[in-house]
């Protein structure tokens, strides 16, 4: 109404949320309409920031960056892309960075959250993402919760957990602090922290001592079989709960509970979080949950898997569109030959021009500016100096750059540290598309205008680009941005704006015809062999 957001509403009948919205996204609207927007470019002068003109900060920050890249090299230049921007702001930013910058140096906070588990998933797996839908916690006969306090930052996730629980579904929570689910569950174990793999180590010694594994499972989709099998069970026998209960803390009885709850269910799931990846261990943490989804034959089958619920509204998307240092588009690495050439092709590029070694992730971009190596960087939506571990080490980094953009819509404490700010337009201000965290490519719509002059994040850098005299392509608008993700990413091949107007569709979803992917795995594992790795 009059150009400002008054409410809020869900939409019946369409999944996950069918209607129902968490207390964020009904009434998380008021910074759209804040008078704290950024309205204008501004350039900061004799230590000011000062307005500016579009095509004057444009120019100025496109002559920056071109002087920075002659004269150091191509690698003194990094990017930060962001979880909260749109699918196709954030190919167009992984696709500047690798044109224009011309190296693979973009990351983003996925690297302080899940992206152990993303590594564990892929190396694992093949996949860096849930394996199931969000309607499975609700159908599946066993729930491990684990390093997540699903009810307070997933609620309408939650929901289908408590929907679950009411028909007779076990939960497990593993947590060293109680949390609100732990009211809903059969069994809470409280390790102390930083032993999880200790814990599921024990789990998976009950599993094998017990004779509790799926050995059809193990022998026809494990990578190796009986004798990978042989080699983890070699592990995991140090772990006897007797030794597991003195490291851990957590009871003995209670750790064989568990482990025989979880896999004489004839259904199970876990549901993984920040607990988990945000450790010295992480990857090892998802690693050890992995395997003890594959001895048990707990996933490949309809409601049984891994799923690690995501934080921002568009974590999972940001990656899938290639805001790596390591894949383009789709999950292809970025250091393997025939997929530079493909992309150099799909780009129209001379496959030389692409990077051939992996880039620098954004722990590693900050500590290269802290350094020197990085002379300058363009952060899109992201807020380093409060997100990045060690605040005085990130500010001397910033502090240490010949030359800072940032691209957001509001003052930051990172802002302060440009040399130019240019302001953005909100989720409510652009058309798009964004993945949750089942993988569900969604629409979103503009509802309302951008305050100022502030402008979609897609069109400030592809402007940018074109003063570089990079071209990224001609785009009249944000479908044809998806357009070129479906080109670039095969997981997004089938999927159209046309095709999810009213409804998301799961990725991989390959063609026209594809309804999308529900479960993951139910034929294969995506990678070289077909099988899972333990």
């Amino acid at each position: 109404k009059n150009n400002e957001i008054v409410r809020i509403n869900g939409v019946e009948g369409v999944l996950p949320n069918d209607g129902r919205l968490c207390v964020k996204g009904r009434f998380g609207y008021q910074y759209a309409n804040s008078k704290k927007r950024l309205t204008h470019p501004l350039i900061k002068r004799n230590g000011v920031f000062v307005q500016a003109s579009w095509d004057e900060a444009l120019d100025y920050v496109a002559k920056r960056f071109s002087e920075i890249k002659q004269k150091y090299g191509n690698k003194a230049l990094a990017g930060y892309s962001s979880a909260k921007c749109t699918n196709e702001e954030n190919y167009i930013f992984q696709k500047f960075i690798r044109l224009a910058f011309g190296n693979n140096n973009i990351d983003y906070c996925t690297r302080l959250c899940h992206a152990s588990t993303v590594t564990a998933m892929i190396k694992s797996l093949g996949d860096g993402a849930a394996s199931n839908s969000i309607q499975d916690f609700e159908t599946t006969d066993c729930l491990i919760v684990i390093g997540n306090n699903i009810i307070e930052t997933h609620p309408i996730t939650a929901t289908y957990v408590k929907r679950g629980k009411a028909k007779g579904q076990k939960i497990i929570v593993i947590d060293p602090k109680w949390t609100p689910l732990v009211k809903y569950a059969d069994i809470f174990l409280q390790p102390r922290l930083a032993t999880d793999v200790a814990l599921l180590n024990a789990m998976m010694y009950v599993i094998i001592t017990e004779q509790l594994y799926d050995n059809t499972f193990i022998e026809q989709r494990v990578e190796g079989g009986i004798e990978a099998f042989e080699q983890l069970k070699e592990v995991v026998m140090k772990y006897t709960p007797e030794v597991a209960e003195q490291i851990t803390g957590v009871a003995k009885d209670k750790i064989i509970e568990a482990a025989r709850m979880y896999a004489q269910a004839p259904t199970a799931m876990i549901a993984t979080g920040m607990g988990m990846s945000q450790q010295t261990v992480g990857t090892n943490n998802v690693f050890a949950l992995i395997n003890m989804c594959l001895i048990a034959g707990k996933i490949g089958r309809e409601r049984c898997g891994i799923d690690p619920p995501r934080g921002q509204n568009n974590v999972q998307g940001a990656t899938d569109v290639g805001a790596s240092p390591v894949f383009y588009p789709g999950y292809i690495p970025v250091s393997n030959d025939e997929n530079r050439k493909r992309v150099a092709q799909l780009w129209n590029v001379p496959f030389e021009s692409l990077d051939a070694q992996n880039g620098l992730t954004t722990l590693e971009i900050m500590d290269a500016a802290h350094s020197g190596q990085v002379k300058a960087m363009y952060i899109m939506g992201e807020n380093p100096v409060i997100t990045d571990p060690n605040q005085l080490h990130t500010v001397e980094a910033l502090q240490n750059l010949d030359f800072l953009v940032v691209q957001d819509i509001f003052e930051t404490e990172t802002t302060p540290y440009a040399d130019v700010i240019l302001p953005a337009a909100s989720l409510f201000e652009k058309n798009g598309t964004v993945v949750n965290s089942d993988r569900r490519t969604l629409r979103i719509r503009k509802a309302i205008d951008s305050p100022g002059e502030a402008k979609p994040d897609w069109w400030i850098t592809l402007e940018i680009a074109k003063r570089m005299n990079v071209n990224l392509g001609t785009y009249e608008n944000e479908e044809q941005i998806f357009e070129e993700i479906r080109l670039a990413a095969p997981i997004f091949g089938g999927i159209s704006y046309r095709r999810i107007e009213k409804e998301g569709i799961q990725w991989p979803c390959y063609h026209e015809q594809d309804m999308g992917t529900s479960t993951l795995y139910l034929e294969k594992f995506n990678t070289a062999s077909g099988k899972a790795k333990i």
